[in-house]
């Protein structure tokens, strides 16, 4: 799972009565990034990438390299429009 995002937005004529309607919309939104990977593969990441050599040159496409797992991140926001 690589990007899951759950929000909610505030009705609209919920907000008429904050800041005397100055706000149009307000969104609360949680979201996570590289959640889990469900797959076979015995290495730390399944995504391997290509090795540039110092010339940049592909070398060894698709050789697990042993490089770590990408991070799992989570984020929250609040969107207001006025």
């Amino acid at each position: 799972l690589r990007n899951l995002d759950v929000g909610y937005s505030f009705k609209q004529d919920k907000l008429k009565g904050i800041f005397n309607g100055a706000l149009t919309k307000v969104r609360f939104y949680v979201q996570a990034l590289n959640l889990f990977t469900i797959t076979d593969y015995s290495g730390l990441d399944p995504e391997i990438e290509p090795y540039y050599n110092a010339t940049g040159i592909i070398e060894g496409s698709n050789i697990d390299r042993g490089r770590g797992p990408q991070p799992t991140t989570f984020l929250t926001g609040l969107q207001i429009e006025f």
